[in-house]
């Protein structure tokens, strides 16, 4: 019973992974290494942040609720973003498939670093708990999370639309930090309960999903890779 559940939440969190995959033009051409490079440069950018932790933050296992420490890690997890921004840069291909590759590469990253080995452990053990199942769920959140960002990145940028550019920095900004602040794995809301946690999670990731697609959607002046 224990390996199956270790499967089923497994499968919960990494099968959406393959099946937006298989639903786009990625399996096709240069998207699988598009993948990769993108799953290379979230690792990069995860030890990255954990020097910066190091560095600036050494008390990591105080539970304190210090707003200076608090301010620190916000700001430190916003350099994922700034990771993600770097690489859409070096991405090739058509826009679309860019922004595809790069949030679905970052998020499966995230997810196999992440949530693999916890599950592997938890899962398995004798007593269920529903931790497990809350992994799960933050995984298939990821994925709209990252995409969003992606499309948002895109859209930055654009050369040839000026104002699509503007709004597209400023709800970038806004959503790099609220993503340092609940996205990140040193957030603050890991101290929230299982329920409250996930609550959080899911009306961050629909704000975002709905603010990225707007400015995204937004008709440009002309079209631009």
């Amino acid at each position: 019973m224990t390996l199956m559940h270790f499967a089923n939440c497994a499968a919960l969190t990494y099968v959406p992974h393959w099946i937006v995959f298989k639903s786009t033009d990625l399996a096709e051409g240069t998207g699988m290494q598009a993948m990769l490079q993108s799953g290379a440069c979230y690792a990069a950018s995860q030890l990255f942040i954990m020097i910066l932790l190091a560095s600036f933050i050494p008390d990591m296992a105080n539970k304190s609720h210090d707003l200076s420490q608090e301010l620190m890690k916000i700001i430190i997890g916003m350099t994922e973003i700034l990771a993600m921004s770097v690489m859409y840069q070096y991405l090739r291909g058509e826009r679309t498939e860019k922004v595809m590759a790069l949030g679905l590469g970052w998020a499966l990253s995230e997810s196999l670093f992440t949530r693999l080995f916890p599950l592997w452990f938890d899962a398995r053990e004798l007593e269920f708990e529903w931790t497990s199942i809350g992994m799960a769920v933050e995984g298939n959140l990821s994925i709209a999370v990252y995409i969003s960002f992606a499309r948002l990145l895109s859209r930055w940028h654009s050369k040839s639309d000026d104002a699509a550019s503007a709004t597209a920095r400023q709800v970038l900004g806004v959503a790099a930090l609220v993503h340092g602040g609940l996205g990140g794995q040193h957030s603050f809301v890991r101290r929230f309960s299982l329920p409250a946690a996930l609550a959080s999670r899911c009306a961050y990731t629909a704000v975002l999903w709905i603010a990225a697609s707007m400015v995204h959607n937004k008709r440009p002046s002309s079209q631009s890779s």
